[in-house]
């Protein structure tokens, strides 16, 4: 009987430091996050006119409608529903961030080969999960960090946190 408690304390005890980190760990969700970055960020070429229409459209928690809009935009959804065509999800990222193969290379193997899954529930739309995938990607290659204000310790947040 003396075991089963003591396991049960070391389960409720290591529950509780995955709690901890993946409360620590949605910090790197927030798009905020990115301003801590103080080395510049590789952005994807996006034409501002042609993204207007999707841009306007109301970011509404847990929906897709914006990224759909602009996957159909940029060719790789061909649907309604949000359906990705991977291969030109992947052409699209390889001329994008042409200038950053290294960055290419883990979008592909992290985000768009596998693994994507895990940035969110099941219910929750590929599309955001992907974008989610990207954001952790996108962070990790930063090599400048502001360590003040809200800013102060997310450096060690991404190495803690980003696979």
């Amino acid at each position: 009987m003396l075991r089963f408690m003591i396991l049960g304390i070391l389960l409720t005890t290591a529950w509780a430091d995955l709690d901890d980190l993946g409360k620590k760990c949605k910090r790197l969700g927030h798009p905020s996050s990115m301003l801590c970055c103080k080395s510049e960020m590789p952005k994807p070429n996006l034409d501002p006119e042609e993204m207007k229409e999707c841009m306007e459209i109301p970011h509404v928690p847990h929906s897709c409608e914006h990224e759909i809009c602009i996957g159909k935009k940029r060719g790789y959804i061909t649907s309604d529903d949000g359906t990705i065509d991977m291969e030109v999800l992947e052409k699209v990222l390889e001329e994008d961030f042409k200038n950053y193969p290294t960055l290419v290379a883990a979008l592909q193997i992290n985000c768009i080969k596998g693994g994507f899954e895990k940035f969110g529930p099941p219910d929750t739309c590929q599309l955001i999960k992907i974008k989610r995938c990207f954001h952790y990607q996108l962070i990790q290659d930063c090599t400048e960090w502001d360590d003040s204000g809200s800013c102060a310790g997310i450096k060690d947040v991404v190495k803690e946190c980003v696979l």
